[in-house]
C-alpha cells in the first residue's frame, strides 16, 4: 500500500491544488517571487505552467507521511460508503464503515489473520477500517501488475476498483472514462473528498507550525537578557 501512496504523493498532490487555485492565486503570485520550487522532472512533466506556480502554496504537501495520505483516502471512502456510520448495512449485504462485502471480508480476514473472522465483526469500526485498507492494498497490487495497461491515473483506478470491481475495470481497459456513469461519479467524489482532506490536513499543520513559531518567539523574548 505504501508504494501506491508514495506514487500518489508524487503525482496526485499537485492535482488537488487546482481545486483551491482561485483561493490562493492572489497571494501566491506575490509569494512566489522569492521561492524556488524543488520538484522531480517526472512530476513536472505532468503539470501545466500555472500549476507549477500554484504548487508553491502547498509545497509542504511533499512532506505528508505515506500513512497519513493512506488514512485520508480511507476517510474519503468511508464518507462515501457509509457516511461514517459503523452499523450501516448495504442493499447487497455489505457492512460497516467501508461497506465490505461478505466474500471480500472472508478473503481479506483469512489473508490477514490466517483464519476467517466472522462477518458480524464487520461492524467493529477499527477492524472494518483495517480490513478495508488491506483490501485497498490488494487492489493496488493488482493495478501495479497491470501498470502498462493504465489509461487513467492510479488513484482513480483504485477508487474505480473499490466501487466497480477488478473485473469491470479490466474489461474497460483500465480507462475510467469507459466505465459506467455511477463508477465515474464515485471516482470523482472520492478524489474530491481526498483532495479536500489533504488540504485540510495541510492547513492544520500550518496552524500548528505558526503556533509553535509564536510560542518559540515568546519564549525567546522572555529568556533574552534584560539590560
Amino acid at each position: 500500500m505504501n508504494r501506491f501512496f508514495h506514487n500518489l504523493k508524487r503525482t496526485r498532490v499537485l492535482f488537488l491544488l487546482l481545486a483551491v487555485a482561485l483561493v490562493v492565486l492572489v497571494h501566491t503570485s506575490i509569494w512566489l517571487k522569492n521561492r524556488t520550487l524543488q520538484q522531480s522532472p517526472t512530476v513536472l512533466e505532468l503539470l501545466a505552467d500555472r500549476m507549477e506556480e500554484l504548487s508553491a502554496e502547498y509545497e509542504e504537501a511533499w512532506n505528508l507521511s505515506l500513512d497519513l495520505l493512506g488514512d485520508l483516502l480511507v476517510d474519503a471512502i468511508i464518507q462515501i460508503e457509509s457516511g461514517g456510520h459503523p452499523r450501516r448495512v448495504g442493499a447487497a449485504g455489505e457492512r460497516g464503515l467501508m461497506q465490505i462485502m461478505p466474500e471480500t471480508w472472508a478473503d481479506m480476514t483469512s489473508n490477514m489473520f490466517g483464519r476467517e473472522i466472522p462477518f458480524d465483526r464487520a461492524f467493529d469500526p477499527e477492524l472494518n477500517r483495517q480490513v478495508g485498507r488491506h483490501y485497498l492494498a490488494f487492489l493496488q497490487a493488482f493495478l501495479r501488475d497491470n501498470q502498462d495497461r493504465w489509461q487513467s491515473d492510479e488513484r482513480s483506478l483504485l477508487l474505480a476498483c473499490y466501487n466497480g470491481g477488478l473485473g469491470r475495470v479490466e474489461q474497460a481497459g483500465f480507462d475510467v472514462q469507459r466505465l459506467p456513469a455511477s463508477v465515474r461519479d464515485y471516482v470523482r467524489r472520492g478524489s474530491a473528498l481526498h483532495n479536500a482532506l489533504v488540504i485540510e490536513s495541510l492547513q492544520e499543520q500550518r496552524r500548528m507550525a505558526e503556533q509553535l513559531t509564536g510560542l518559540r518567539a515568546v519564549s525567546s523574548e522572555q529568556n533574552s537578557p534584560r539590560w
